[in-house]
């Protein structure tokens, strides 16, 4: 008989969710238990930090700093992006009046 893992709630049967520690080229890693939500700027801004001090003390790795700050590099340009074309239209709009 198989053991079924422990769950959160029964009734729904969510998995607990516990910190995960891996090991990767002899470095510890851990997986912080509440992620930042990157919802705007400000947010990239907090999270590259974060990761920053994390590679400072060595607790991540180079590789997964490089790739959580490829994806906030992107999210970043997506919204300078959407901002700049939402300035430009409503320059139209005003020109067209």
């Amino acid at each position: 008989m198989t053991e079924q893992p422990e769950t959160a709630d029964k009734g729904q049967n969510l998995p607990i969710r516990a910190p995960q520690v891996l090991v990767h080229q002899g470095n510890v890693r851990t997986f912080p238990p509440k992620p930042i939500t990157v919802r705007n700027i400000r947010d990239c801004k907090r999270l590259l930090s974060r990761l920053l001090c994390q590679l400072q003390r060595g607790e991540i790795i180079g590789q997964d700093a490089k790739d959580q700050c490829y994806l906030l590099n992107s999210y970043a340009q997506i919204v300078r992006d959407h901002d700049f074309e939402a300035r430009l239209d409503a320059l139209e709009a005003k020109e067209k009046k």
